[in-house]
């Protein structure tokens, strides 16, 4: 039995790197950006900033995925095994988010914030684990959890949970 030559061109693109979860996570990140734009169109110029920016963020970061997926020379595989991590890391990792929601009110958010990512970060599988690379890791998301709560908080004066911490 011959197929149709459609069918051999829709499975050679299935198996082709165009057909990639970084392709489609970056097609529906540019989607869910252009929903953010069009979304933001109702607010006011300045309630509109934080949607604008998340918006052209995600079509930007999006767009720069697949680019880098169609794009990116072919290399060696990496070993499913490698990467997916064990069946322990995976409920690790969602028991530490459902008790990352839970605290926050209690705890606060810029502590749980920080103390949920590096936990993240020491959780998450990684081909290669070296202490000072997680030590720099936990460092920049400490900075950037700082900054993004300073200037929420202070400068467009949005409250957080506090908790019993900041």
């Amino acid at each position: 039995m011959k197929f149709p030559d459609w069918i051999l061109q829709w499975s050679d693109l299935r198996s082709s790197r165009l057909w990639s979860t970084n392709t489609l996570g970056g097609l529906l990140s540019v989607s869910a950006g252009a929903y953010v734009l069009i979304e933001a169109l109702d607010f006011s110029r300045i309630g509109s900033f934080m949607p604008n920016l998340v918006g052209w963020l995600l079509i930007v970061l999006g767009t720069a995925l697949v680019l880098l997926q169609i794009i990116k020379p072919e290399s060696g595989e990496v070993s499913r095994e490698a990467v997916s991590g064990s069946y322990l890391r995976k409920i690790s990792f969602i028991v530490l988010m459902s008790t990352w929601v839970a605290i926050i009110p209690k705890v606060g958010f810029l502590m749980t914030a920080i103390l949920g990512l590096s936990a993240t970060i020491l959780i998450v599988p990684q081909l290669v684990f070296k202490r000072s690379v997680v030590a720099i890791e936990i460092a920049i998301a400490t900075v950037i959890f700082s900054v993004i709560y300073g200037g929420m908080r202070f400068l467009l004066d949005v409250e957080f949970p506090s908790g019993w911490m900041i």
